[in-house]
């Protein structure tokens, strides 16, 4: 079993120890939800970390995982969908067709303003006095990384930097109106971040590779290599950066990269039902990787599964 895997057996056992354990979440787009199942499945299991953070969707899931608010925060899902998502007259929070009308594909400050602070509230005051330490990366506009330490930051001062680490240039802000940018352009995995912030111990949390959307692939992409070729730039850089995160700390004992296969999640769906198996596939899948013992379904999440036509067989995990 790796180091790792056996301090939060430890843990949950209920043993004291003097590490310092970190959970990150890498950036994910709409795949964020298999990040929010895995987390859900830390947090009803009851572990206690020092340390958490993340990048991009990843970030924007641990903003309810620091506050071991993650299984009801996952239901934010239902609130990005067509039926759901309402504020200021838009249909859903991400909308291709938008962007070639010259608008956002990311309705960014309605989900932070509306969404996670109204209908589903990441407890944006509790930051200030929070005890164990949260970070978000973000990407400055010459794009070097920034890591955004959000203990000890009032509700405003959260918000930003929640939206900081989220916003993709030209898809949830135009290119000169912001300083910051996507942290996964930058750090898209960020061990490095936890480490240097004390971590002995890093869990580190992947989103299944999943599809392209087609829109994505045919229109989206085309068009912003032709269009945006520094936003171009800074997406192939991206996966280039990832790979050598993972080269540089796929054989370190202190860290334990969890990747989950088997579920494909568009980057950029807005279906709820697709949306709902990612959580149910990551609470699963970590459950598995870190031979945890079984646990129920959270009951926040029944009412869901239910309408949906989930539950059935699939009580447990």
């Amino acid at each position: 079993m790796h180091p790792v895997a056996q301090l939060i057996h430890a843990r949950l056992r209920g043993e004291k120890d003097n590490f310092k354990l970190a959970v990150v979440a890498e950036d994910s787009g709409m795949k964020w939800v298999v990040l929010a199942g895995m987390g859900s499945r830390l947090e009803a299991h009851g572990l206690n970390v020092e340390i958490c953070g993340g990048a991009s969707g990843g970030g924007g899931i641990m903003l309810y995982f620091a506050h071991q608010h993650l299984v009801e925060g996952a239901l934010i899902l239902s609130h990005l969908t067509p039926a759901g998502f309402s504020p200021r007259k838009r249909k859903k929070f991400i909308n291709i067709w938008r962007f070639f009308a010259g608008g956002l594909v990311q309705d960014m400050d309605s989900l932070i303003d509306y969404v996670m602070t109204d209908l589903i509230p990441a407890k944006w005051h509790a930051f200030q006095n929070l005890s164990r330490t949260f970070f978000v990366t973000a990407t400055y506009k010459n794009g070097t990384e920034i890591v955004h330490y959000m203990n000890g930051t009032d509700a405003e001062m959260a918000k930003r930097f929640a939206k900081n680490t989220m916003r993709i240039p030209g898809f949830s802000g135009h290119i000169s109106a912001h300083e910051y940018w996507d942290g996964g352009f930058s750090n898209g995995l960020p061990i490095g971040p936890a480490l240097a912030s004390g971590a002995t111990h890093v869990l580190a949390l992947r989103c299944c590779e999943g599809r392209q959307h087609w829109a994505d692939r045919w229109l989206l992409t085309p068009y912003i290599r032709l269009r945006l070729p520094k936003i171009g730039q800074l997406m192939r850089r991206r996966g280039q950066q990832k790979l050598a995160i993972l080269k540089t700390y796929e054989q370190d004992p202190r860290v334990q990269i969890l990747t989950p296969h088997g579920h494909d999640v568009h980057s950029v769906t807005s279906n709820e039902k697709e949306l709902f198996l990612g959580l149910l596939h990551g609470w699963n899948y970590l459950g598995r990787a870190l031979q945890l013992p079984p646990l129920p379904y959270p009951a926040l999440w029944q009412p869901t599964m239910v309408r949906l036509g989930l539950a059935e067989g699939a009580e447990f995990a």
